[in-house]
C-alpha cells in the first residue's frame, strides 16, 4: 500500500520499530537502507547507521544484525507503533478517497482488524459520532469527513517527523 518515501514523510519511526517492521516483513532490507540514508548526519549519525548506508546489494544479510544493534537501547511499544501504522493507512485512504469505491468501509475495516471491535467507543469513526438523527445522509458523510480531517491533523502532531 505505501511506499517508503511515503512511510518516511508521515511517520517517524524509532529503530526498534524498524527492527519490528523488518521482522514483520512490513519492511524489507532495501527500504531499512533507505531510511538509512534519510536519518544519517541528519537523525543519527552513529557509526551503525553508517554501516548500514554502506551496505552493498549482495550484503541484505547485514541489515538485521545491525538494526538490531541500534534497536538494543530502545524500548519498543507495540501498541504506539500500531497506533502510527493505523494512523498512516487511515491518512492514505483519507488522501486516495476519491480513488476508493467506499472509503469509510475501508476505515471500518482498518479498525478492526487493527485495534479491535472491543475498542469501537474510544475510535473518532464510531457510529455512534458518525450520524445525527434527522441529518441527510450528505450532511452525516461531511461530518464523518470533517472528524477524519481532524483526527488526522492532530495524530499527525504526534507522529509526524519533527
Amino acid at each position: 500500500m505505501f511506499n517508503i518515501q511515503y512511510i518516511i514523510n508521515n511517520i517517524s519511526l524509532s529503530w526498534s520499530e524498524i527492527q519490528y517492521c523488518l521482522r514483520q516483513s512490513f519492511l524489507g532490507s532495501d527500504e531499512v537502507i533507505y531510511i538509512a540514508k534519510t536519518y544519517y548526519g541528519v537523525k543519527d549519525s552513529s557509526p551503525l547507521v553508517l554501516d548500514l548506508v554502506l551496505i552493498q546489494d549482495n550484503e541484505w544479510f547485514k541489515v538485521l544484525p545491525i538494526v538490531e544493534e541500534l534497536a538494543k537501547h530502545e524500548e519498543f511499544n507495540e501498541g504506539i507503533f500500531y497506533e502510527k501504522w493505523v494512523y498512516l493507512t487511515l491518512l492514505w485512504i483519507y488522501e486516495n478517497r476519491e480513488k476508493i469505491a467506499d472509503p469509510i468501509e475501508e476505515i471500518q475495516n482498518i479498525y478492526y482488524l487493527h485495534l479491535g471491535i472491543s475498542n469501537i467507543e474510544t475510535w473518532p469513526f464510531n457510529y455512534k459520532n458518525w450520524y445525527v438523527e434527522g441529518a441527510s445522509k450528505e450532511e452525516n458523510t461531511n461530518t464523518i469527513y470533517r472528524n477524519w480531517k481532524y483526527y488526522l491533523q492532530e495524530k499527525s502532531l504526534i507522529y509526524k517527523p519533527k
